[in-house]
């Protein structure tokens, strides 16, 4: 019996519906941190080109948020209701669904929005595919873990 069923945690569809929301805001946010994140990791941006910066990348992360509010509705809700259905309701299995659904559907769509790779340089493709898959299962656990502590209530004894 898994350790998650130990807890009665309860929930109702307005909590569910505010954690969703809140999931995908918080997934907007640390995108839009990755974004700026990386420029300042690889030399740096001057204060007037950080300022300019700046304001794209709340733009990139409000775009970002809106795309991870339809991601969590098509690809999370459905095996989130499952793992609700049979009792599997705490932050462990939060987790493990925010870690692995993230990384499947990158790893689904890549290879979906790119040209047929040469045999040759099947090596890099695979290289990046994977890192960008697995950048993905950080943030997806974080947003899994605000959309838990959000939804979820322990039940009265």
């Amino acid at each position: 019996m898994p350790k998650d069923r130990e807890a009665i945690y309860v929930t109702t569809m307005d909590q569910a519906a505010a954690a969703v929301a809140a999931g995908a805001l918080t997934g907007g946010l640390l995108t839009g941190a990755a974004i700026f994140g990386a420029p300042l990791a690889h030399g740096g941006l001057s204060f007037f080109r950080a300022a300019q910066f700046i304001h794209a990348t709340i733009i990139a992360g409000l775009i970002a948020a809106v795309f991870w509010l339809l991601g969590l509705i098509m690809f999370g809700v459905g095996p989130w209701a499952v793992l609700h259905h049979y009792g599997w309701r705490g932050w462990r299995s939060a987790t493990l669904l925010g870690a692995v659904a993230p990384f499947s559907v990158v790893t689904l769509a890549i290879p979906m929005q790119t040209k047929p790779v040469d045999p040759s340089r099947m090596a890099q493709w695979v290289e990046a595919a994977a890192t960008s898959a697995a950048s993905f299962i950080g943030v997806g656990v974080a947003v899994a873990l605000v959309i838990w502590r959000v939804a979820y209530r322990r039940a009265p004894a």
